[in-house]
């Protein structure tokens, strides 16, 4: 879909694109050293240059061009880097398709986007190529096929421009037509000129490369690091998704640099611990949601954080990447409510009266492709009056003594689970779109508040079939956004002054998940009586069942990295990711632990197991 830029001061320099700044000087920051490590093989400089002028050749043969979009969709490998700036050598923008996304969401996506072509690895081609014939970039099984598509505008003629889009990105999608930000050369490079302000990469780092190359903190992790000269090493989402592996891969990979969530920063420490340390981290950096100074303080008392550099950045995608940042000091790590750091260099920010964050500055994104009354609401114009643009953040801020931005909410019904921005009021949209249900109010539950729930009341109290919702959820929604319970209620609670009294909230039952109708069949054996209190203990529930599914009682993959380190601590033995996957059933996990121990159960380490998603 041909992308028409925001008007803005022209500038009498030549146009700053991403791609000239990263292959401009390339060979002479690396010389022969490795760019980037992937569990494929190491991507050195000739390897890079090489397979990116391939993929933007095919692209080009395709029609891809300024002005022009690219669905990509793959594996986390030695291909990945090469396909996106082979993308931006086009003078095209890449948009990345996330892996798990539902076939219905999915070509949804792609009406919004129209691209020109799509970019993915035979094993898991989106559905728009289904009976299109694609090029390979290269021989081989696995590697990525290029295939054009129809429907997109043609490529804009002139030459580039630093307005131009660089890449597109989904974000607060539940109602499975996401907002797609646009975000455009001149932005990524302001970004990246700012980034060194809060960490100043160097030659000698390693830089942990965790992120889909669907959310926008792998455009630090990857870009940052190939200007600096550092090497990456590009972690599988397997790996990135369990604790034990991700430190064995930071571990082996001698990682100085790594940025990820709090939630999952709590996990590498307390594994950390575990083991005694081994790390090499200098700086650990988190963001993408909300931090507790106290957890964070437990955290970096693990041995391998105790003396590395913690800090805490924040910015939402329609202001590339990263706004706000700066280190965390003792003091923060006392309060649960911790500093975002000042404004990045070049980054303005203004608190309205109602205490509402607005930021401005070169590093905004365009707007929301094809969705002009949403760029309208949310970009408005500075109170000064010059012609620039200012970003509604949404979140409520106050500055303290230093000079610093501190989150205390949203001033909508915004949340972050696991990463992943959500408004409820979409969630409680698409279940309202059943007939039969006249209201409906969804939360967030859990220990770590980290489970979805939607509470729904029907009309004339009638029962639904609640697996049947489901399946017309998971149509509508991205699966991060589908409520793990669907709670029925016969009357909903008010207070005195008519408004939802959420604490007299029921808390969801087994049976209010998608357990497939499972019998709640109690434990038998003494390892299932051990198997079965850790998984009411890290999901809180009573009613579980040794046949009920974990994924289907509001687990996730960052809970399961937890039941891992549980089954350690409890039993001794420690099963891989993949292990656990197969077998997310208590009487099953029983199994394989008593197998263990008898010594019976084969060795399943999953060496050969290499990608992974992007």
């Amino acid at each position: 879909m041909t992308v028409h830029p925001v008007p803005v001061r022209e500038r009498a320099h030549a146009p700053r694109t991403l791609d000239g700044m990263l292959l401009e000087g390339l060979a002479a920051r690396f010389g022969d050293r490795t760019v980037q490590h992937c569990a494929d093989g190491d991507l050195d400089v000739a390897t890079l240059t090489h397979r990116s002028g391939t993929v933007a050749e095919r692209l080009r043969a395709c029609g891809v061009g300024r002005g022009t979009t690219v669905a990509v969709k793959g594996r986390r490998d030695g291909w990945l880097l090469p396909v996106l700036l082979g993308v931006l050598r086009t003078g095209g923008a890449y948009a990345v398709i996330p892996f798990n996304t539902p076939d219905p969401v999915e070509r949804r996506m792609l009406d919004v986007l129209r691209p020109a072509a799509a970019v993915a690895w035979r094993v898991d081609p989106p559905a728009a190529t289904a009976g299109r014939a694609g090029q390979a970039v290269a021989e081989g099984v696995d590697v990525p096929v290029v295939t054009a598509l129809d429907g997109a505008a043609p490529a804009a003629g002139g030459p580039r421009h630093e307005l131009d889009p660089a890449y597109v990105l989904a974000t607060s999608g539940t109602s499975g037509t996401p907002k797609f930000v646009v975000v455009g050369h001149r932005a990524v490079a302001a970004f990246l000129d700012a980034a060194p302000a809060v960490i100043d990469l160097a030659p000698r780092d390693v830089v942990a490369a965790r992120s889909s190359a669907a959310f926008d903190l792998s455009v630090w992790e990857i870009y940052a690091a190939l200007l600096a000269g550092a090497s990456s090493v590009l972690i599988p989402e397997d790996v990135a998704a369990d604790p034990a592996r991700l430190h064995d891969r930071l571990r082996g990979s001698r990682a100085t640099v790594l940025s990820t969530t709090p939630s999952a920063a709590y996990q590498l420490a307390a594994h950390d611990a575990s083991v005694g340390g081994g790390l090499h981290l200098r700086r650990l950096l988190v963001g993408g949601e909300a931090a507790d100074g106290r957890r964070l303080a437990d955290a970096m008392a693990a041995p391998s954080l105790a003396g590395c550099r913690l800090d805490n950045w924040y910015g939402p995608t329609e202001a590339t990447v990263s706004c706000t940042g700066g280190p965390l000091d003792e003091a923060d790590l006392r309060r649960p409510d911790v500093s975002i750091g000042p404004a990045l260099p070049g980054v303005t920010v203004e608190i309205s009266g109602t205490g509402e964050l607005y930021v401005g500055g070169d590093q905004l994104a365009h707007g929301y492709l094809g969705d002009a009354r949403a760029t309208a609401a949310a970009f408005v114009p500075d109170p000064d009056g010059d012609g620039r643009r200012s970003y509604r953040t949404g979140d409520l801020v106050e500055v303290d003594d230093r000079g610093r931005l501190t989150c205390l909410g949203r001033t909508d019904s915004q949340v972050q689970l696991r990463g992943y921005r959500l408004e409820l009021g979409e969630v409680e949209r698409a279940v309202l779109a059943d007939r039969r249900v006249r209201w409906c109010h969804a939360a967030l539950s859990g220990t770590d508040s980290d489970v979805l729930i939607a509470y729904f009341a029907t009309r004339g109290d009638e029962p639904v079939d609640r697996s049947a919702v489901w399946v017309e959820l998971y149509g509508r929604l991205p699966r991060h956004a589908v409520p793990a319970a669907l709670v029925q209620l016969t009357e909903v609670p008010v207070s005195e002054g008519e408004k939802l009294d959420t604490a007299r909230l029921p808390a969801p039952r087994t049976s209010d998940f998608a357990t497939d109708g499972a019998e709640t069949v109690a434990p038998r054996t003494g390892t299932e009586t051990r198997m079965h209190g850790l998984w009411r203990r890290l999901l809180g529930l009573d009613d579980i069942g040794i046949d009920h599914h974990f994924f289907a009682l509001g687990g996730h993959s960052l809970l399961a990295a937890r039941l891992i380190n549980g089954i350690s601590r409890e039993f001794g033995v420690r099963p891989a990711l993949h292990e656990v996957m197969d077998r997310l059933t208590v009487r099953r996990l029983s199994e394989w632990v008593d197998q263990r121990l008898d010594g019976t159960s084969p060795s399943v380490t999953g060496a050969n197991r290499t990608g992974g998603t992007t």
